[in-house]
C-alpha cells in the first residue's frame, strides 16, 4: 500500500534510493495459461492509480481478479501463521479464485508471504504462487551495494517501530526467526 500510494513522492523528495514493493502483475500475466490471475492485495493497493497502470501495461487480455485480504494482515500481526484459523481464512479467499479459473496467484502485500505455506497447501501444485519479496530483496542488495558500498557482512540488526515494542519482541521470533532478538538493538519511536 505504501509503495502504491507514496513511492513516487518519496523518490522525488528523499535523496536516497527508494525500492518499492508492487504486486507481481507482469510475471503473473506472463505465467498464466488460463488467462486468469488472482491478485491478493490490500484494498488500498487495489484502489491505487499505480496498480491500475500496472494492469494496463502488463495485463492486457488477462482477466485479473483482485481480492482484498484484511484478515491475512490481522493474522500475521497477531503472530498466527498456521493452524485452523489460518487455514479457514486462506480457504475463504483462495477457493473462489480457484473456482474462477485462476492458475496464478500473486502475494501482493508484504504480510502475505508469512502465510505462504498455508496458501501453498490450499492450492493445487499446478497453480503458480508469485511472491515478489525475493526479487525486491535482490534489488535492495544491489542498490544498497552501489549506494553505500559492499560491506563485509558483519552488520547488526536495528529494529525500530512506531508500534508496541513488546508486541514486536513477541512477533519477531515467529515471523523472522533468523533475526536473533537477544542481540538485536530495539528502539521505539514516537510517530
Amino acid at each position: 500500500s505504501a509503495t502504491i500510494h507514496a513511492v513516487e513522492m518519496l523518490r522525488n523528495t528523499i535523496p536516497i534510493p527508494i525500492i518499492g514493493m508492487e504486486p507481481g502483475v507482469k510475471p503473473a500475466a506472463a505465467k498464466t495459461r488460463s488467462g486468469v490471475v488472482g491478485i491478493l492485495a490490500t484494498e488500498a493497493s487495489i484502489a491505487g492509480e499505480k496498480f491500475h497502470r500496472l494492469l494496463d501495461i502488463h495485463a492486457s487480455g488477462i482477466r485479473v481478479i483482485t481480492q482484498p485480504c484484511p484478515r491475512f494482515v490481522e493474522l500475521v500481526e497477531a503472530g498466527e501463521i498456521d493452524g485452523s484459523e489460518v487455514e479457514e481464512a486462506v480457504s475463504e479467499i483462495v477457493d473462489p479464485l480457484l473456482e474462477a479459473g485462476c492458475d496464478v496467484l500473486v502475494l501482493g502485500c508484504t504480510h502475505y508471504p508469512f502465510l505462504k505455506e498455508a496458501i501453498r497447501a490450499a492450492i493445487p501444485e499446478s497453480v503458480e504462487l508469485i511472491d515478489t519479496g525475493p526479487a525486491v530483496a535482490r534489488r535492495v542488495k544491489e542498490v544498497a551495494g552501489a549506494w553505500f558500498g559492499e560491506g563485509d557482512g558483519s552488520g547488526k540488526t536495528i529494529v525500530e517501530t512506531s508500534g508496541d515494542l513488546d508486541l514486536l519482541r513477541r512477533l519477531l521470533p515467529i515471523l523472522l526467526p533468523e533475526i536473533k532478538c537477544d542481540s538485536a538493538q530495539f528502539s521505539e519511536r514516537i510517530a
